[in-house]
């Protein structure tokens, strides 16, 4: 079943068309990877479909309604949520208060309950911090939820926005370019981290210029150039493509 559906979705810049009649689709449990060239589009395609950019034209439909007339955080409590190619984190503030931030959404009490420290207060604490504990197990950073965010490595500070991401339990998780700047035992870690929070019911569109990451994480790839869609399938059947090996893969399929 179709979770999110991009039908020809449409973006442009003064004269220039940064998105070009889109058609995409993420199925319920599926990881999805959206690449191409830089340049070409995918992130404007995340922030359109996240209301950070309105459409010019076409639709963004999530879980059967139509989320391009939406605010950004209309959108992010119909159950989507993501990262950013550059690292959002306030590295003045503890990993567990970085994680916090991501459950405003879940937060009900009041001025009143939170003055007195009422019981509410207190059991809606209690429920948060097993919340903030199961997203921080998943990317492996409970023993760092009390570190100063700035301490820690780049590697673990690229997975805490994911878990800052993941705690409001999306049903859709959009990563932009998650493996950028890690090492391959950070990147073969990061890996693990996308297998199990799909395992959890999550599902995912990355964009990523990784290739080995791509292709031992996805079960479908669209290919994008000046973006338009030029490309869509496996891993293995789009490498193999002739015209994403010359816009994106160099020369040589198999590479």
């Amino acid at each position: 079943m179709a979770l999110l559906e991009t039908i020809g979705l449409v973006k442009r810049f003064g004269g220039l068309t940064a998105v070009d009649h889109l058609d995409l689709q993420v199925n319920e449990g599926e990881i999805c990877g959206l690449i191409g060239p830089n340049g070409s589009g995918k992130t404007t395609v995340l922030n359109v479909i996240t209301g950070i950019y309105k459409n010019d034209g076409g639709k963004v439909i999530f879980n059967g309604k139509e989320i391009h007339i939406l605010t950004p955080h209309e959108i992010c409590e119909h159950g989507i949520a993501r990262t950013f190619q550059n690292i959002r984190v306030l590295g003045s503030q503890t990993v567990y208060d970085n994680v916090r931030l991501g459950l405003h959404i879940q937060t009900k009490s009041d001025l009143f309950n939170i003055i007195f420290n009422t019981k509410q207060v207190r059991e809606e604490n209690e429920r948060i911090r097993k919340i903030i504990e199961e997203a921080l197990d998943i990317v492996g950073l409970r023993k760092e939820k009390n570190e100063i965010t700035k301490n820690l490595p780049y590697g673990k500070q690229k997975v805490l926005e994911i878990a800052r991401a993941i705690v409001a339990k999306p049903k859709l998780l959009l990563l932009d370019e998650p493996a950028a700047g890690l090492n391959t035992a950070e990147t073969e870690n990061l890996m693990e981290i996308v297998r199990n929070i799909r395992k959890r019911g999550i599902s995912i569109l990355l964009i990523e210029h990784e290739m080995a990451f791509v292709g031992g994480l996805t079960d479908k790839v669209y290919v994008i150039n000046y973006g338009k869609k030029i490309a869509e399938g496996t891993f293995n059947e789009i490498k193999k493509n002739p015209s994403v090996i010359q816009v994106y893969l160099g020369t040589k399929g198999d590479e």
